[in-house]
């Protein structure tokens, strides 16, 4: 790992003052049917519109990406200096999505913006897309597909890199030091969701996490210090293509950690374009093990990775400490539940 990654984890989980991660005792709500149709977004649609910056020939055949940035980014932040050219350079067209607040608000507003995003990328294809998410990026685009059942028919990929898709834990002592920290001076409402057990991961984890037609490919590293690999799986349903895989089962020394990972490193990455250029899941087998000797993605040079590494930490610093907090998780959209709105 190196010492950049090092600083831009270390600072990602301490600036935020991170998360709750105490299990909450799990409530019997009755959420609503994984094919109930969506409500009508809440955002108005210049905010929703503002979100979403596209670029590419989205009719060369290609099978469009949409982005999804991690806790405390934007796309910028993210993916302007990795992920965004990349694809260009690979004549992939892409959208990308930044959800209000640095996606540190009410994460089931930011999943409204998602399903947005993914509608519009299909209306500029014309075909299925791939999701491509980093961290909360890699989890929360499940909301959309979840409570907004129309986006399903749009989407063919779904890739997420380290996935707090079980929520996100920690071991002693961080645990208690971090819990009361925000019981004292309160933590940004995304923050309390990503709890494990918290009702917005129990009402995103409700009736089904995957859907027919649908390939999903969760790709992890041993060696996340900011997401536990345990945090990552999906549990499929009963026919649905899926493939759970760590970077070191290709790359065995490889040391991958949360923030490279999601930006800059070439094993990933690989995994990512072998997804998305190809029928199914990842498959590990189709990958030139000669990636495991490349520290970046192509056409990456290291100056950019630190300048952009560098940039990524300010950002996430500035965002974690402007964002307001709360004392509390903020309470489920009506929507979720069996009961609806009325």
């Amino acid at each position: 790992m190196s010492i950049l990654s090092r600083f831009l984890t270390c600072a990602m989980l301490v600036a935020l003052v991170v998360f709750g991660f105490v299990p909450v005792a799990a409530g019997d709500p009755v959420y609503t049917h994984p094919d109930t149709p969506g409500p009508a977004l809440s955002p108005s649609p210049e905010e929703l519109a503002a979100a979403v910056t596209c670029s590419g020939n989205f009719a060369n055949g290609k099978q469009a990406v949409l982005l999804v940035p991690g806790t405390a980014q934007t796309s910028a932040s993210h993916f302007s200096w990795n992920w965004k050219p990349a694809l260009t350079r690979a004549d992939i067209p892409w959208c990308a999505v930044s959800p209000p607040s640095n996606s540190l608000g009410d994460m089931a507003i930011a999943g409204e913006y998602d399903v947005y995003a993914i509608r519009k990328t299909f209306a500029l294809s014309g075909r299925k897309i791939a999701v491509v998410g980093h961290s909360q990026g890699a989890m929360r685009p499940r909301w959309a597909l979840r409570f907004f059942p129309d986006t399903r028919a749009m989407v063919a990929d779904f890739v997420g890199i380290a996935p707090p898709n079980r929520g996100l834990s920690l071991h002693l002592p961080a645990e208690p030091l971090i819990t009361t920290a925000c019981d004292l001076a309160a933590c940004p409402a995304a923050a309390w969701q990503l709890r494990v057990g918290s009702q917005y991961m129990q009402a995103l984890n409700s009736g089904q996490e995957t859907f027919p037609g649908i390939d999903y490919s969760v790709i992890y590293s041993r060696f996340d210090g900011g997401v536990a690999p345990i945090d990552t799986p999906l549990d499929p349903a009963p026919g649905i293509v899926y493939r759970h895989v760590a970077i070191q089962d290709k790359c065995p020394l490889r040391i991958a950690d949360h923030i490279s990972n999601g930006t800059v490193d070439a094993a990933a990455w690989a995994m990512i374009i072998d997804a998305i250029t190809h029928p199914g899941p990842v498959d590990l087998s189709r990958i030139d093990p000669s990636v495991c000797g490349q520290p970046y993605i192509p056409g990456l040079d290291p100056l950019t990775a630190v300048q952009g590494g560098i940039t990524a930490l300010g950002h996430i610093t500035n965002a974690a400490a402007t964002m307001p907090r709360v004392l509390s998780e903020p309470g489920l959209p009506c929507y979720v539940f069996a009961s609806g709105c009325n």
